[in-house]
């Protein structure tokens, strides 16, 4: 019965460990959010995956040709879609835009606008 005691123990301490270490690596605030939400869209510059918002859910808005011979999409991102209280449309409270080079589709730029503070974050508890 000790020898069970004792390994209750070691792995109820290396389980209380990891979920401790958990919370620090992954901050599901809604500023780690955010953070998270900028860091994973500046991943897209230097890729070629400007196709993917179409397919993943994000609301094409628009798309600009640009001064510099560029073309720049913009998305409603959909978590931050908020119906009108007349339930006949919405709005979007994150805007994110790529900027690409038409000829390669090389994203170069990475912007977004939101109506407030982290409204442009991923989802969470």
């Amino acid at each position: 019965m000790k020898r069970y005691h004792s390994i209750f123990l070691v792995v109820f301490f290396l389980l209380g460990v990891s979920t401790a270490m958990t919370g620090c690596v992954f901050n599901n605030s809604v500023q780690g959010r955010h953070e998270m939400f900028i860091d994973g869209m500046n991943s897209y510059v230097g890729t070629k995956t400007i196709n993917y918002h179409e397919k993943s859910g994000a609301v094409a808005i628009s798309k600009k040709s640009l001064a510099n011979g560029n073309i720049e999409n913009e998305y409603g991102y959909a978590t931050s879609f908020v119906i009108s209280p007349d339930g006949k449309g919405g709005t979007f409270h994150c805007h994110y835009f790529f900027e690409y080079q038409p000829q390669s589709g090389l994203i170069v730029k990475f912007r977004f606008e939101e109506t407030s503070k982290y409204a442009c974050r991923g989802s969470g508890a």
